[in-house]
């Protein structure tokens, strides 16, 4: 939203300029900008948290009774410790102090009697400090672990992250591209993998009922194991389980259906379709996991391997291709066991199923009985990881000959070239509605990507021409075109999505953003009304209704607004546009600034924080104490649009 002032004014009224601040601050963004930054740097190395290497508590309970030995053994296992509650044993364990230094922050890590909590403070402003407590870790301890906060049912990553004795804490994978701070949000596809069960709450993206149960319990991989625990208490002796209480046996499963257990966490793609609306926390032992999602991997990139890659990296290996697709993720792994259990030797014979030694120009050490690095050693060596986390894992392509590999893990995408996306899934090939949505979710998570968003409208379109009321791919199209900035036509494929799906949140909340585009506020604003009555716990469009409340001069609205918004997620800018909220529906000047210091206590580097309040300072007349934070604002971020407008108007420019 832009106001031009005639060149020739000298002087304006506060008012005028309080009324410019107003509309500035309130402008609906439209992008934003990640930036690049230097290496993260911790201060110190502290040992790992105490209970690293324990059992949770309760995982496997109902179990053991009649599995006391793989129970046991499981329990050591680094599935077993993958979601944990934060123990007063974890947080006594934990004190050490990250910086940030391309940004500034600094987080430290301390106990407080049975809880641990990270505290972020600034180089550049001494007074600066917000403070979250650690509900959640996530990662077994064997290679990391991170900590998350949970607020109101909405889990959040913290900046600081463990990785091993031999490096320490450090900033969070991803951290390195764009501090999140304490706002990155942990999806259903992170619950997925380290969680037996969760229950999200959509559209959200990181809402759940809580409290989430510990670790990867027996269900996850062998089906209900309640009904079968039930009637095994129950039964007579010798008698025959019905099918509800039967459970999976991997072993005994098509080795598709096998691998699919252990894929649905250790397939690790650049892009990932959940196809027919379905959620990570969906699949079920026994499903083709391919029914509801498709892996992609970029085309031509670097040769790179992620934490998570271990079965997309085996799907490509000779090995597998060789067995016909019977080489399984069982056949070398004992998933009941941790891998620290098991020698080279024990590998070895392993690949002797298949192999014999003097097929190998250097036979490994171990074949004979003889001690060494073994097969792997060679053939899956240990490697550094893209995320950039300081650590290796093994490669699971089974090379046929060893291989140089970089350091530098990350991989930069060119924004203005055509690329190729490729099934993970050896011998598939998508379909044009399941590729469309793929190149799109490529922009999203890794983009800009203009070029892959053409691309995938291409193969929308024809995904629609051969199906007309295929919603999936009218979504995602209506998706592409209003990042290719052509709101109208992205408004018209959005209609026809609800058309289809009335309750297809994400898309109606897409509509209203293509109503914005469009300059059609009041249609906006129908959308995200409607969008909240059916989904009241969505923070995202009471923002947006907010903001349109006030551009339109409907104060109150706006204030009842994010009123329900603080009450959901009390963010400082949330709190910030309250309290200019507030004051233009009548509130007094003290009202208004009281709610203004609440969202300094939240965040006192918020940018819109210092504008909102520079805002109230000019409808009180004061243009000394405006100037001051339309200046920090600036301070905090140069490119502040409305700050900028603000001192040009003060100034007379």
């Amino acid at each position: 939203m832009t106001i031009i002032w005639s060149s020739h004014s000298k002087t304006r009224p506060l008012a005028s300029i309080a009324r410019l601040a107003v509309l500035a601050a309130v402008a609906p963004f439209t992008a934003c900008g990640i930036s690049s930054s230097a290496s993260r740097q911790a201060d110190d190395r502290p040992a790992a948290p105490r209970d690293t290497h324990e059992a949770t508590p309760g995982l496997t309970s109902k179990c053991i009774d009649c599995h006391a030995e793989i129970v046991g053994h499981y329990a050591r296992s680094g599935m077993s410790r993958s979601w944990r509650r934060v123990t007063p044993e974890l947080a006594a364990a934990s004190a050490a102090k990250v910086a940030d230094r391309a940004s500034g922050y600094c987080y430290e890590v301390v106990a407080r009697g049975n809880e641990a909590w990270q505290v972020e403070t600034h180089s550049d402003d001494p007074e600066h400090r917000v403070e979250r407590r650690a509900e959640y870790q996530v990662g077994s301890g064997n290679h990391a672990v991170a900590w998350l906060a949970a607020e109101n049912g909405f889990i959040t990553e913290m900046p600081a992250g463990w990785f091993g004795r031999s490096v320490g804490w450090r900033m969070n994978p991803g951290y390195e591209l764009n501090n999140h701070r304490f706002g990155r949000p942990i999806t259903s596809g992170c619950v997925g993998c380290h969680a037996t069960t969760a229950a999200h709450q959509p559209p959200t993206s990181n809402r759940y009922v809580l409290p989430i149960a510990d670790g990867i319990g027996c269900s996850r991989c062998h089906g209900n194991t309640d009904q079968h625990v039930a009637f095994w208490k129950s039964a007579p002796e010798k008698a025959t389980p019905p099918q509800s209480a039967q459970l999976v046996h991997p072993a005994l499963l098509n080795p598709d259906r096998a691998n699919d257990i252990c894929l649905q966490c250790h397939l690790q793609g650049d892009v990932t379709v959940q196809t027919r609306r379905s959620s990570p926390l969906d699949f079920r032992v026994g499903e083709p996991l391919s029914d509801q999602r498709h892996d992609f991997l970029i085309a031509g990139q670097p040769d790179t391997l992620g934490v998570a890659s271990h079965g997309a990296r085996m799907l490509q290996s000779r090995c597998y291709a060789a067995s016909s697709g019977r080489l399984t993720c069982i056949h070398c792994h004992d998933p009941h066991r941790p891998t620290t259990d098991f020698d080279a030797a024990s590998f070895d014979a392993k690949c002797l199923d298949c192999h014999q030694p003097q097929a190998c120009s250097r036979p490994p050490p171990t074949i004979g009985g003889r001690p060494g690095s073994g097969c792997t050693g060679c053939h899956m060596p240990q490697r550094p990881t893209r995320e950039g986390i300081h650590l290796v894992f093994t490669e699971h392509a089974i090379l046929r000959r060893p291989v140089a590999f970089s350091s530098d893990a990350h991989r930069a995408l060119a924004s203005n070239s055509k690329i190729e996306l490729v099934s993970v899934w050896p011998g598939t090939r998508p379909d044009a509605a399941t590729l469309g949505a793929a190149y799109v979710l490529l922009h999203e998570s890794m983009g800009p990507q203009l070029p892959a968003l053409a691309h995938g409208q291409q193969f929308l379109n024809d995904a629609i021409a051969q199906n007309p009321k295929d919603a999936d791919s009218r979504y995602w199209l209506g998706s592409a075109l209003l990042a290719l900035n052509r709101p109208a036509e992205a408004r018209d494929e959005l209609r026809q999505v609800l058309a289809l799906q009335a309750t297809w949140h994400e898309a109606r909340y897409r509509l209203g953003l293509a109503e914005e585009a469009l300059g059609n506020p009041r249609g906006a604003m129908a959308e995200y009304s409607l969008l909240l009555l059916e989904s009241p716990n969505w923070p995202e469009p009471y923002a947006r209704l907010a903001q349109l409340y006030l551009a339109q001069q409907q104060a109150a609205d706006a204030a009842a607004t994010l009123r329900k918004l603080v009450s959901l997620q009390p963010d400082a800018s949330a709190y910030a546009s309250l309290g200019l909220a507030e004051r233009l529906a009548g509130a007094n000047h003290e009202q208004a600034l009281a709610i203004l210091d609440k969202a300094l206590q939240l965040d006192s580097r918020q940018p819109a924080v210092y504008v909102h309040r520079g805002t109230l300072w000019l409808l009180a007349g004061r243009s000394n104490e405006a100037r001051q934070d339309f200046q920090s604002a600036l301070r905090l971020d140069p490119n502040n649009g409305a700050a900028r407008q603000a001192i040009n108007a003060l100034s007379g420019r």
